[in-house]
């Protein structure tokens, strides 16, 4: 199984109002987009220093209603690949939406 999520920021932040880029999340699995969410605001600024966590999380649940820690990843990964690349995946959709929220 393959999961992508990507993130294409949709214009410039106001950090020092402590509002980061908006932007455009997107999931995809195994190639397939099964998820977006447009955000208005991110997180200018970093949580932690804990570092990305597989399978676990040492801090807090995402999810409080439904998930109480510790609540860890039960099956198996069999592999974890990270592109730092900054290339940006080319997504047709994301694109046409760009450019007509620029017109």
């Amino acid at each position: 199984m393959t999961i992508l999520y990507e993130f294409e920021v949709t214009s410039a932040g106001e950090p020092m109002k402590g509002n980061g880029a908006p932007g455009t999340g997107t999931l995809y699995v195994n190639g397939k987009k099964v998820g977006s969410v447009d955000m208005d605001v991110t997180v200018p600024f970093l949580f932690s220093i804990e570092g990305l966590s597989i399978g676990h999380d040492y801090g807090d649940s995402v999810d409080h209603a439904n998930h109480k820690p510790p609540f860890r990843f039960t099956g198996n990964i069999e592999k974890v690949t990270f592109d730092l690349s900054g290339d940006a995946i080319r997504n047709a959709e994301a694109e046409t939406r760009r450019a007509l929220s620029n017109q």
